[in-house]
């Protein structure tokens, strides 16, 4: 069966790659509001796949949106649900190096459940 969290993750790693992509996750993670980040590293921490992490599990779980906002930055939306009435996420606009690491980042729109 395909998932449409599979086909996120899948889209994610052809527009970014998966170094860049972890390497958001990680930088990412130093958000101090957005729970979402958080918990994406410590599911990378404890030795979660980007596919298992994306893996269908029901209604909730993590969201993903990769564009190119430009020609060397990317729009990405990156959040999880947790229930009908629960979860966080955040946009942002980020510049990566050739080799993945986030140059620059910047919050546009945070939201909550």
């Amino acid at each position: 069966m395909y998932s449409r969290n599979k086909g996120r993750i899948t889209a994610a790693r052809k527009r970014l790659g998966e170094r860049a992509l972890l390497g958001f996750f990680k930088w990412a993670a130093s958000e101090p509001e957005i729970t979402a980040c958080r918990m994406m590293q410590r599911e990378l921490d404890a030795g979660g796949t980007l596919d298992s992490i994306f893996e269908e599990k029901g209604p909730y779980g993590f969201l993903l949106d990769v564009e190119k906002a430009d020609e060397d930055e990317y729009r990405i939306v990156f959040g999880c649900l947790a229930g009908p009435d629960a979860g966080d996420g955040a946009e942002w606009l980020i510049r990566f190096a050739d080799y993945g690491e986030v140059v620059t980042g910047r919050l546009v729109e945070a939201w909550i459940n």
